[in-house]
């Protein structure tokens, strides 16, 4: 037992030293500066697959490796710059112990990676280790984590947390782009708002800025209720009218009936184009924004 207790307290020592972690790839292509840029979102769902309910520990390792190989040509062939993932594996035992951020980034030409570790637990012989990762054709400059109200304490101390990413990249030689990765608390909305009121308040409105994740939230139906995705219309875009587009169901994959996934951007951003990816590899549907600054 205390050899085990003391993987464990080393494992997470070792989680608050490397929650957040920026690498760039010898290979890669890098994007070639240009009046717009396209960012999507895709929650990825450990490589597991398309089917709702499925478990992270069924399917084959090389399945898994194989699906965000695919994601990551999927993601190349659709011409995405910037992609924020969530449920990715850094080390996890349900996944044969893939790097699945390194594996789409090699396969979709990413050469810029920033790893946000969410989840970590390590024992002998043992590891599960996941978060938020942010691929992009531009140089990443900067990458934090930022924490955000947890659901449950015990279990943020524990375990971890539903925190986010904040990089700032290099679009072109003169300006930058504030990149949000999320993936907000999926069992209680007053977590949820609680984290989006946390984010909306650290924005830098003299950047332009995207948002981007699972937030694992609608727009609300009822006038006074609110959500997430309420409040950073509310505060991050003052307000603007939704596009088709972006009313369109992500989750789940094989009958979408909910609209999880999301790009929220700032007013110093113009979308010129949004839309879903058509992609059967993870239980929700990546979503895509086309940018240029105003």
């Amino acid at each position: 037992m205390l050899v085990v207790l003391g993987f464990y307290a080393h494992g997470r020592i070792n989680a608050s030293a490397t929650e957040i972690a920026v690498e760039q790839l010898e290979t890669g292509t890098p994007a070639i500066q240009g009046a717009t840029f396209t960012v999507a979102a895709y929650n990825i769902a450990h490589g597991r697959g398309a089917e709702k309910g499925t478990s992270n520990w069924s399917g084959d390792d090389e399945d898994k490796a194989n699906r965000a190989k695919a994601i990551g040509r999927f993601l190349a062939d659709s011409e995405v710059d910037i992609v924020v993932l969530n449920e990715v594996d850094f080390d996890a035992s349900w996944s044969g112990r893939q790097d699945q951020a390194l594996l789409i980034a090699e396969a979709g030409n990413f050469p810029f990676i920033a790893r946000q570790l969410n989840f970590s637990l390590t024992l002998p012989g043992f590891s599960l280790k996941f978060g938020n990762a942010l691929l992009s054709r531009f140089p990443i400059t900067h990458a934090e984590r930022v924490p955000l109200p947890a659901f449950k304490q015990h279990e943020s101390m524990l375990f971890g947390n539903h925190d986010a990413i904040r990089a700032t990249i290099a679009v072109d030689e003169t300006s930058h782009l504030d990149v949000w990765g999320l993936h907000l608390e999926v069992r209680d909305q007053a977590t949820r708002i609680s984290a989006a009121q946390h984010i909306a308040e650290q924005v830098d409105s003299d950047r332009p800025t995207v948002l981007a994740g699972d937030l694992n939230s609608e727009l609300s139906t009822d006038a006074p209720t609110q959500t997430a995705l309420d409040t950073f219309l509310g505060i991050v875009e003052s307000e603007r009218p939704l596009l088709e587009c972006e009313t369109t169901a992500t989750f789940p994959t094989m009958a979408p009936k909910r609209r999880l996934d999301w790009i929220v951007h700032s007013p110093r951003l113009e979308r010129v184009e949004c839309g879903i990816g058509d992609a059967q590899l993870s239980d929700h549907l990546p979503v895509f924004s086309r940018f240029r600054a105003r």
